[in-house]
């Protein structure tokens, strides 16, 4: 059996590729508001002049802390 690894450009991509259901989904719950407004802010998955935010800016740009 083969295993597969999955990366977190991947899970991103995947993520970014359903970010109008995301926002549905997921806006209104404080605890994942910032994050989803962050993701779905600019056009990550459809524009290629928009590089993916790596995990470290995710992180400084959505830390609630």
């Amino acid at each position: 059996m083969e295993s597969h690894k999955l990366s977190v450009k991947r899970i991103l991509i995947d993520l970014l590729s359903i970010k109008d259901q995301l926002k549905m989904l997921f806006n209104n719950n404080t605890e994942y508001a910032t994050l989803i407004n962050f993701l779905t802010e600019k056009d990550y998955y459809n524009d290629d002049d928009i590089p993916l935010p790596s995990l470290k800016e995710i992180e400084s740009k959505t830390d609630q802390s």
